[in-house]
């Protein structure tokens, strides 16, 4: 189980540095892995009555996986925001007086006509 971790970290940090697009053996090497872990699994989805201890480690490791997963796409899920609100601000403050003043009237103009709705927000 520790040469697999240590193969999986090997790839995990190569792959750190090179582009986005991955090449056939890679996909092959990662596809091979979760094969085998899958097919490691499954005598121990057919037993009966598995030790506690056994059933304690396998959900300690589903957890720290899909907390890993968790942390890994919100991290991503920043970027995108980020890049937005550096587009939108990067007019300079004249610029975005202006959008914060079209933003207050739209407001108030959707206030002034007691609307619950977006549709005044829109015309202009």
């Amino acid at each position: 189980m520790g040469v697999m971790l240590r193969f999986a970290l090997y790839l995990v940090q190569g792959w750190a540095n090179e582009t986005r697009i991955v090449s056939t053996p890679k996909v092959l090497v990662l596809a091979a892995i979760a094969g085998f872990t899958i097919f490691l699994g499954l005598p121990v989805g057919r037993l009966r009555q598995p030790a506690m201890r056994l059933r304690a480690t396998l959900n300690a490791g589903a957890i720290g996986i899909l907390v890993f997963l968790l942390f890994d796409i919100l991290s991503h899920a920043n970027e995108p925001v980020e890049g937005a609100l550096t587009a939108a601000t990067t007019g300079g403050r004249f610029v975005v007086a202006l959008r914060r003043a079209r933003g207050r009237l739209r407001g108030r103009r959707a206030l002034r006509l007691g609307c619950s709705d977006s549709s005044a927000l829109t015309a202009t």
